[in-house]
């Protein structure tokens, strides 16, 4: 469901870039201020709704040497993506 959220509201941020030729700064600042408020509406009062911690399986409370696993994750992946761009033929035809 979160998925199809997602998409849709990148789908609508794209209509509003491309089709309306609006700045996609603004597209995605209102987008986000029209995601606010219909969770606002839908939540009775404006509360944020949480996931409970105990419900998300996998590497959310993991540590390795005292540092959370999901922060390792980003890290390698940033690492990958910036070897990628620096020595890589798609990173080499970027303009910069």
């Amino acid at each position: 469901m979160a998925l199809l959220a997602g998409g849709a509201a990148g789908a609508f941020n794209a209509t509003l870039i491309a089709g309306l030729r609006i700045s996609p700064f603004l597209a995605t600042l209102g987008t986000l201020f029209i995601g606010t408020s219909v969770q606002q509406l839908l939540s009775d009062g404006g509360q944020p709704i949480y996931i409970a911690q105990g419900a998300l399986p996998g590497i959310s409370g993991v540590l390795i040497l005292g540092v959370p696993l999901p922060l390792l994750v980003v890290g390698v992946l940033a690492g990958f993506y910036g070897l990628v761009l620096a020595r890589g033929r798609l990173g080499r035809a970027m303009p910069t």
